[in-house]
């Protein structure tokens, strides 16, 4: 029981002091995994107004009253996005990693040649570091970045989980005066 106590009273603090809890959600029509995006991180992104050119900027603050993002250079709001990029740092560290296994394989086997004198590379091991080094290059080129179109059936929003906070209503009033 006395464990119990101890449990809520440590959730009741640090939930009180959470102002982290705003955040952007990606979401795929009729999918309910999301992808949430939060305060701090970048954001790749094109605009309605230019669609060609690719932006990064790193979120600053997240305004769910006035549907704003705020970056260092200024402010969006979630209707001038036009595209969202997504990064998947799992393909680009298996791409890497086997073209560093294909560059050790070709290394080892150079020096092994250079300095033995009965040993040379075969066709064979020159065909499978070939092998390693295209497959880490087509999955670092086909699944590290993912380009995700805005509109009806990808939609971007802001969410707000927070729990009443007096004193950020009270800063959020002064902040308007």
């Amino acid at each position: 029981m006395n464990w119990t106590i101890k449990t809520i009273f440590f959730f009741l603090i640090f939930t009180s002091a959470a102002h982290a809890q705003v955040f952007l959600q990606l979401e795929k029509y009729n999918d309910p995994n999301t992808i949430k995006i939060q305060a701090g991180e970048y954001l790749s992104y094109t605009l309605k107004e230019y669609p060609d050119v690719w932006r990064k900027a790193q979120i600053q603050r997240i305004d769910y009253e006035g549907n704003l993002i705020v970056f260092d250079e200024g402010f969006r709001t979630i209707d001038e996005f036009e595209k969202i990029r997504l990064y998947r740092g799992w393909a680009k560290a298996v791409g890497y990693g086997l073209m560093q296994f294909s560059a050790g394989w070709y290394l080892f086997g150079g020096i092994a040649t250079l300095t033995q004198s009965d040993y040379t590379m075969s066709e064979r091991e020159i065909i499978i570091g070939g092998i390693f080094a295209g497959v880490g290059f087509l999955v670092k080129q086909l699944f590290y970045k993912r380009t995700i179109k805005l509109g009806k059936r990808n939609r971007l929003r802001i969410v707000d989980i927070r729990m009443f906070d007096p004193s950020y209503q009270a800063e959020l009033r002064s902040s308007n005066n």
